[in-house]
């Protein structure tokens, strides 16, 4: 049986909970707060609240979750009051690591209570299952207990992320504060390391993730490649209605880790009456600062089924990231019917069809974006086809070949257990 972590609540989480679930794998889940639709609360809850806790709903029994609720709970008031000092990175009470850490620790404490208990019988613990930045505690409970420690790798391992962002910060100066150094401080990358140095099973989410690991880690532990998969979009481009500009979409942090800076600079080159650019994310500094290199239409953060809209209602995806684990937003607009512009280092190699349904650009070359920017916005025809080849791959790339694959490597690391 595999004990499951996470603070909060995104589509992989729930894929890998539902797949433990219905394979009878998973002992407990771990987290800060959770909810189910009979909760009083939620019934009592004002309509955009509820919406809020709903996503905080897991596919698992109630008697399997356990709860960290109060440095969480802190978070959210002291984000809704502007109390930003409580929320400073490492240092703040309520601070991302500070949840992760203390939610770590209680795992350790629940392991070692149970191990014992349970150690001859059938429901005897096999596994613990933790993300980057939120497991080191808990995995070296684990090595003492000769429990398999199951380690999901989101984005690139930290070394490579390290490099290609102080390169960046020198290439483009202006955008340095875009790109979050603090999560390469010596504490976050000590435990970083010490995290996948203990791991036994390391599942990288992409054939990016998993080059961006140490050589000896790949000779020394089990790797495994297991790709998130991507839900049937309720909203398909309708290329029979053609937009009188083509609609160029971004969505994502404003920041240059996404690749932004570069196809602001695209499409300066680009430069046709003919194109806009939609930009759909949560910036990091005033919108001025990223309207000063090109001009584009914002749209603040939303509803997940209002992205899925806006991206029906566009033409193009564009997503030049230098360093992207997977990237949800590229298979929903595959989902959705655009072709998609893409880096290496976004992942693309795992889902564009050079030519049929995308295009794979380099990192750091707006030149580049602009040339096939300029292609698609001159081959209306070519592009509606690219579309639709676009919405035949995103419908091959299935949640349920994910639970799978992931199944899979799990009973190979605790088979012995």
């Amino acid at each position: 049986m595999i004990i499951h972590s996470f603070p909060g609540c995104n589509p992989n989480v729930i894929q890998s909970l539902k797949a433990m679930e219905e394979a009878n794998m998973l002992d407990s889940f771990h987290t800060t707060l959770a909810f189910h639709a009979d909760d009083l609360l939620l019934k009592l809850a004002p309509s955009d609240l509820r919406k809020q806790l709903l996503r905080r709903t897991f596919p698992c029994s109630k008697d399997k979750i356990r709860l960290y609720p109060w440095r969480e709970t802190g978070r959210l008031i002291a984000q809704r009051a502007n109390w930003n000092q409580l929320l400073t990175p490492e240092r703040g009470i309520f601070s991302l690591e500070k949840i992760g850490k203390e939610l770590d620790f209680g795992i350790a404490q629940y392991m070692a209570r149970e191990a014992g208990r349970r150690s001859q019988q059938q429901d005897k613990l096999t596994g613990v299952y933790g993300y980057e930045d939120l497991c080191k505690d808990s995995f070296t409970m684990a090595n003492k207990l000769g429990i398999a420690s199951i380690y999901e790798l989101c984005t690139a391992y930290w070394t490579t992320v390290k490099a290609i962002v102080t390169s960046e910060c020198e290439r483009l100066p202006e955008w340095a504060f875009t790109m979050d150094l603090s999560n390469f401080s010596e504490s976050k990358t000590e435990r970083k390391t010490e995290e996948l140095e203990r791991a036994d099973l390391i599942l990288c989410i992409s054939n990016f993730v998993f080059k961006s690991l140490p050589p000896h880690i790949t000779v020394s532990k089990k790797c495994r490649v297991v790709e998130f998969g991507c839900p049937p979009s309720p909203w398909i481009r309708d290329h029979g209605q053609p937009n009188k500009k083509m609609r160029i979409l971004f969505v994502g942090w404003l920041s240059q880790r996404k690749g932004l800076a570069d196809l602001l600079t695209a499409m300066r080159i680009l430069n046709r009456s003919d194109v806009e650019l939609i930009v759909l994310g949560q910036p990091t500094a005033p919108l001025s600062f990223y309207k000063q290199f090109f001009d584009f239409q914002f749209v603040p953060p939303c509803a997940h089924d209002e992205v899925l809209r806006t991206m029906a209602q566009c033409d193009v995806f564009v997503f030049p990231a230098l360093c992207e684990g997977r990237g949800h937003a590229q298979l929903e607009a595959l989902s959705c019917g655009l072709p998609v512009i893409s880096t290496l280092n976004a992942t693309a190699d795992d889902f564009i069809e050079e030519g049929k349904n995308g295009f794979i650009v380099p990192i750091q070359s707006p030149h580049a974006i602009a040339e096939k920017l300029d292609w698609l916005a001159s081959h209306p025809s070519e592009r509606a086809q690219m579309g639709a080849a676009a919405k035949l791959t995103a419908d091959g790339i299935t949640w349920h070949r994910y639970r799978t694959q992931l199944i899979a490597a799990l009973k190979s690391a605790t088979e012995h257990n």
